[in-house]
């Protein structure tokens, strides 16, 4: 199993963290456990299907924040292709609020014109991935050029630039510096990002951690917590767990076989 990643244009870079391509055999049936990262996404998946809770999934779809281990099946030889947004950036191109996709997938043509998901598919089809690249950094680069950014796009926007700049970001600053109000920012990011402030600094802190386990197996659970400023080890294990369902020292990439595809540092 490969996976390919591609820029996004650099008016999209604050917006698309990458677009990726994904080509293997899955069999029969390949599961895998999923892990909250923050992120929403947009999937296509040609001659593989995904599952779950043993629902298949449709074929082009949004998947929401994840903030509890998703456990997925995939089956079948083919490809998939994704769209990965940094937090706040596909409710800022869609209009929709991102609490709403939490924990769900959606059927990518309810929120996009049917016409995009199938000429997006017939590229895939055709392996023009290249040309498929351009197509959508035009597309998205024209949503945005016929769309006034709004002031909650705006602060979202701020807040996670500060976020990925900063581990220890402060939400009280951050409201001062916008004059607002810090209910009413919580109100925004949620509304924006999909999570809660704090559920989003402990998720950022999470995946440092397990890139970290992830890049230096070896290193003692003392010292992982310690980096990643956590307040001691039990703490680091508690949290750990609850993102995961194991204890740090169980957690084995090899293990994940798509998950540990998207593992970066």
């Amino acid at each position: 199993m490969l996976i390919e990643y591609f820029k996004p244009s650099f008016s999209l870079n604050k917006i698309i963290k990458t677009y990726y391509l994904i080509e293997g055999d899955f069999g029969n049936r390949t599961q895998d456990t999923f892990y909250a990262d923050g992120c929403i996404e947009i999937v296509f998946n040609l001659d593989v299907q995904f599952y779950r809770k043993n629902v298949k999934e449709e074929w082009a779809k949004v998947i929401g924040q994840i903030v509890k281990p998703l456990e997925v099946e995939a089956k079948g030889k083919g490809k998939s292709f994704g769209i990965w947004f940094y937090p706040q950036g596909f409710s800022m191109l869609s209009g929709i609020p991102a609490n709403e996709l939490t924990e769900v997938a959606i059927p990518l043509d309810k929120i996009f014109d049917r016409y995009f998901v199938d000429f997006v598919g017939e590229l895939l089809m055709n392996n023009k991935i290249i040309y498929l690249i351009r197509a959508l950094n035009n597309f998205f680069e024209g949503i945005l050029d016929n769309k006034k950014l709004n002031f909650k796009d705006i602060v979202a926007q701020q807040a996670i630039i500060k976020s990925y700049s900063s581990e220890n970001w402060n939400l009280d600053e951050l409201a001062s510096d916008l004059n607002i109000s810090n209910r009413y920012l919580q109100k925004i990011f949620l509304e924006k990002v999909g999570l809660r402030p704090k559920q989003y600094q402990r998720i950022l802190r999470f995946q440092r951690a397990l890139s970290q386990i992830n890049m230096n197996s070896k290193n003692s659970l003392t010292l992982t917590a310690y980096d990643i400023n956590y307040y001691d080890q039990s703490h680091f294990i508690r949290e750990f767990k609850g993102f995961t369902g194991l204890v740090p020292s169980k957690f084995n990439s090899d293990n994940h076989h798509i998950n540990r595809l998207f593992l970066i540092s």
